[in-house]
């Protein structure tokens, strides 16, 4: 938890950055107070006035409030991000906080990492709490990339989530590594999940891979990737109206 911390600490600047800028595009996209357009919710009053004036959301969901977003966050962690590891953790924090805030739900989001193997830092029933955080501030970097795999296995769980907008963020450097024509795979992975009504956006990878992905975020710095991350979402969310 301490490593998480020191983390949050660090990114503090480029955290308030992605919040800001970001609620911009949701006031573009959605009423300030349109998720209490509704009807009251009888129950849920009861239970808000039991709680002493606790903040309880009291109200139906109006079918007709813009679509709600789901959120996987896909991290690459294998070998050979180990030269950059240090701000993919600084901005992984950046993007679980603001998944958090953002989403409006801790069930709107999952964390996940990967390398030869699959690891759940955050699943879409967990809350966002110590356990997950301390997670993410543990996380290390080593063994193969099985980009394609992780990509296959993140869209099989955002397409059993009813919300209508998902998006599969994928922080990776672009190589796969692990087994024989995995580069074709990948594109053909890629490609399927960019003609689903899934938006990926591929974050951090070299230039190299930019022909593998559609939507493509790549920085030599954390402060220029979050600009580009902010303009990417903004062209995304915006278009999907």
């Amino acid at each position: 938890m301490h490593s998480y911390a020191s983390l949050k600490l660090k990114t503090a600047p480029l955290l308030r950055t992605i919040r800001q800028q970001i609620r911009t595009v949701t006031n573009l996209t959605d009423s300030p107070k349109l998720d209490e357009i509704g009807y009251v919710d009888m129950q849920m009053a009861i239970q808000a006035l039991a709680s002493e004036g606790q903040s309880t959301d009291i109200f139906e969901r109006d079918e007709r409030r813009r679509g709600e977003e789901a959120w996987v966050i896909l991290v690459d962690k294998s070998a050979s991000m180990g030269l950059r590891f240090d701000w993919v953790k600084e901005f992984t924090v950046c993007m679980a906080e603001c998944a958090n805030d953002l989403t409006g739900k801790p069930d709107a989001w999952a964390l996940y990492s990967f390398d030869n193997n699959f690891q759940i830092l955050k699943d879409f029933k967990e809350r966002y709490n110590q356990e997950v955080k301390a997670r993410i501030g543990d996380m290390n970097g080593g063994g193969l990339s099985l980009l394609p795999d992780a990509i296959e296995l993140a869209n099989k769980i955002l397409n059993e989530d009813p919300r209508e907008k998902k998006y599969l963020f994928i922080i990776t450097d672009g190589h796969p590594s692990g087994y024989e024509q995995i580069h074709q795979i990948l594109a053909k992975i890629v490609k399927k999940s960019e003609m689903s009504d899934t938006s990926l956006i591929a974050i951090g990878v070299s230039k190299k891979a930019t022909g593998t992905f559609r939507n493509v975020i790549k920085a030599a710095n954390l402060r220029t990737l979050v600009s580009k991350f902010i303009t990417a979402y903004r062209i995304i969310a915006t278009s999907d109206e």
